[in-house]
């Protein structure tokens, strides 16, 4: 699934954004419970996923932004097992997720500039068609 796997000697951090591939028909649905279940229950398994030392941000709706550490092929690893099914109770799909993933680099310029390339990368995959994908 993994198409640009980071060196697996690197354990710098990771900034990681996430969307859920199937949000944009459940909106166009007017399933407000199930985008609400949704929702929650992405991050709570991306919480289920973290280690002590990463977090996990809202990025707005079917997103999530999370700060990854670790070799890179153990961070594609942990994406990969998420983004091919997202653990969500309570709801009547099978839902994926596709991640664009960065190098974490110091500096809020860098923040910046990682957060736009995220955002490229994501749109790439979408406009390919990309499900259930870590790029």
């Amino acid at each position: 699934m993994s198409q640009q796997q980071p060196s697996g000697a690197d354990r710098r951090g990771w900034m990681v954004l996430l969307e859920v591939d199937q949000w944009q028909a459940l909106d166009r649905e007017g399933r407000v419970d199930e985008l609400v279940q949704v929702q929650k229950g992405m991050a709570q398994a991306l919480e289920g996923a973290l280690g002590p030392d990463e977090m996990l941000l809202p990025r707005g709706r079917g997103r999530v932004l999370a700060v990854l550490s670790g070799k890179g092929a153990d961070v594609f690893e942990r994406l990969e097992k998420l983004c091919a099914q997202l653990p969500i109770p309570r709801t009547s799909r099978l839902y994926t997720a596709t991640a664009a993933v960065e190098p974490r680099e110091a500096g809020a310029r860098s923040w910046a500039a990682g957060l736009q390339r995220l955002e490229n990368k994501l749109f790439a995959l979408r406009l390919r068609g990309s499900q259930a994908q870590v790029a």
